[in-house]
């Protein structure tokens, strides 16, 4: 799941009412700030973007005086309990599987 919210211009703010978040339906596209974050992780979180089965992204504009900001949330389905390595192919359980590749990410940093 990739969030990006970006932070409203100055000019947009309300004095008595502040603006709620919304959804962005103007630039940048979907699709390319998709494709930035994919190319990103990719080698980070996962080997090759191919390995990825399901992903969303939602477009925000944020409230009055939000920071913008992308959050990413990385992770198994949450019905799913086994998972199976791409790499090396072998079974385990999701929480030491995540552990495991936490560990590396931050051997590599």
């Amino acid at each position: 799941m990739i969030t990006c919210i970006f932070a409203l211009p100055r000019s947009k703010w309300l004095k008595r009412t502040p603006r709620p978040r919304a959804w962005k339906t103007t630039k940048p596209d979907g699709d390319k700030i998709d494709r930035l974050v994919m190319d990103t992780l990719e080698g980070v979180v996962y080997v090759r973007d191919q390995q990825v089965v399901r992903h969303s992204l939602q477009k925000i504009s944020g409230t009055q005086g939000e920071p913008a900001r992308t959050v990413i949330a990385a992770g198994p389905e949450e019905d799913s309990t086994q998972v199976t390595c791409a790499r090396c192919g072998r079974h385990g359980e999701v929480r030491a599987f995540y552990l495991r590749l936490l560990e590396r990410i931050r051997h590599r940093a």
